[in-house]
């Protein structure tokens, strides 16, 4: 991988938002999510993976918005990114988190070669890539969390998940989470406001015992 030409602007902004979050992030993590940021951009142009082009935008409502769960994985040695599109949360929880193991399922071919890029580029020997609906997909261990991002709605979510052994689901959503908490009478859930730094964009994470 190129040097990247993310701006020292650009930089300050990484730097200040992983600051509030309060993670604590090396220098090889820093600059593997600079590398990302400009992967995402070069594949962008041909593979349309986000509507996003704007890098400090990038940086806020993906990067910020993935790294703003980390601190809710602390019991977590493996998990699931349902629908991970273009690897948020995916591949900065693999950034982030060394210590776990991250399967990112997306049934794109376009977007999971994308993926297969970034953690062969990236170095990231704990993160593999799925490319299957998540129907089709048959664990060989339990997983203790499976993480979606504007993948579908929650009650969808837990009936696509209930056949896996999967022992939690963390669902990141947005202002509308109050309707979707509404149809899950039954189970227990709880409710977690994230911090996305340099957003005004109120997120939640939904953590559902199964």
């Amino acid at each position: 991988m190129k040097a990247s030409s993310v701006s020292t602007s650009e930089l300050d902004l990484l730097s200040s938002g992983i600051e509030q979050l309060g993670l604590k992030l090396n220098l090889n993590q820093i600059n593997n999510i600079k590398c990302y940021i400009e992967l995402l951009i070069k594949w962008n142009k041909t593979y349309s993976l986000t509507a996003i082009t704007d890098r400090r935008q990038i940086i806020i409502d993906h990067v910020f918005d993935g790294l703003s769960v980390v601190a809710q994985l602390k019991d977590v040695a493996n998990i699931l990114d349902v629908g991970s599109g273009m690897g948020i949360p995916a591949v900065i929880i693999a950034i982030s988190c060394p210590q776990i193991k991250v399967m990112a399922v997306d049934c794109s071919a376009k977007k999971t070669a994308f993926l297969t890029q970034v953690a062969i580029e990236l170095k990231l020997d704990n993160l593999s890539i799925n490319c299957h609906k998540i129907e089709q997909i048959k664990l060989q261990i339990k997983y203790d969390a499976a993480i979606s991002r504007a993948f579908t709605s929650t009650l969808n979510f837990i009936q696509l998940l209930a056949p896996l052994p999967v022992k939690q689901l963390l669902l990141m959503k947005s202002t509308n989470v109050d309707k979707e908490l509404s149809q899950l009478e039954g189970y227990n859930y709880s409710l977690h406001q994230l911090l996305v730094p340099f957003s005004n964009k109120t997120r939640y994470l939904v953590k559902i015992n199964v």
